[in-house]
C-alpha cells in the first residue's frame, strides 16, 4: 500500500499567523513530554494502568533564517506572551488536526552564521495539547 503525504498541506499556526519560511529539512517535530499511561505490576503478576493527565508537548519548528517568521517568534519569545497554537496536515493520507491553549515560545532560536544556510528552531511549549480530527 503506498500513501500519499503533500507537504504543501501542512500549516503551522502561532497567535493567529501561519508560518512560513521553513527549512528544507523539515516543518515540525511534535514530542508528547509524558507517556500517556504507566503500568504495574505486583508481586503476584497483578497490575494496574495508571492514567497520566499530562497532555503537554513540545513543538519544534526549524525555519531558513530568512523566513519572515524568525521575526514573529522571537517577538512572541521577547514579550513573553501566551498564545494558541495549531497544526494541521490536510494531505490525503495523513490527515490531523492539534490544537493547543496558552502556548510560550521556550527559548530565542540559537543564531550562527557561516558559508551554509544555518536552520532557526524554535521549540513552543504546547502545555494541553488536544487533537482536533
Amino acid at each position: 500500500m503506498i500513501g500519499n503525504l503533500d507537504p504543501t498541506k501542512v500549516t503551522v499556526a502561532c497567535a493567529n499567523r501561519f508560518l512560513t519560511g521553513y527549512a528544507p529539512d523539515g516543518i515540525f517535530n511534535l514530542v508528547w513530554n509524558a507517556d500517556r499511561v504507566a503500568y504495574t505490576a505486583g508481586s503476584q503478576g497483578d497490575g494496574v494502568y495508571v492514567e497520566n493527565a499530562d497532555n503537554s508537548a513540545i513543538l519544534t519548528v526549524t525555519l531558513a533564517p530568512t523566513s519572515p517568521s524568525v521575526a514573529h517568534l522571537e517577538d512572541l519569545c521577547a514579550r513573553r506572551v501566551q498564545f494558541d497554537t495549531s497544526i494541521n496536515d490536510a494531505s490525503e493520507d495523513g490527515r490531523m488536526t492539534y490544537f493547543s491553549q496558552q502556548c510560550r515560545v521556550q527559548k530565542f532560536a540559537d543564531k550562527s552564521r557561516n558559508n551554509a544556510a544555518p536552520t532557526v528552531s524554535y521549540n513552543i511549549i504546547m502545555p494541553n495539547v488536544e487533537k482536533v480530527a
